[in-house]
């Protein structure tokens, strides 16, 4: 059902950036996130944290919207 009756991320963002990206819709991270280009700057929602059970660091749960995020990498929030 998703398939068939919604968008594709790639075709939606290019209508939705303008409710996911408060900055100038023709910067850099802009216009990265509209063509949810893989090689433009990280920006993702993140939209659940959860620590790990010593408390050091946290398992961050979100989509990205452009740019690449792999296993391991360290990210600010």
């Amino acid at each position: 059902m998703f398939v068939l009756h919604l968008p594709s991320p790639r075709a939606a963002q290019k209508y939705r950036v303008k409710h996911l990206y408060e900055g100038p819709l023709t910067d850099e991270v802009g216009k990265a996130i509209a063509t949810c280009d893989p090689n433009g700057p990280l920006c993702m929602f993140v939209s659940k944290m959860v620590p790990t059970p010593d408390y050091s660091r946290f398992y961050a749960f979100g989509r990205v919207f452009s740019g690449t995020i792999a296993t391991g990498d360290k990210v600010r929030i």
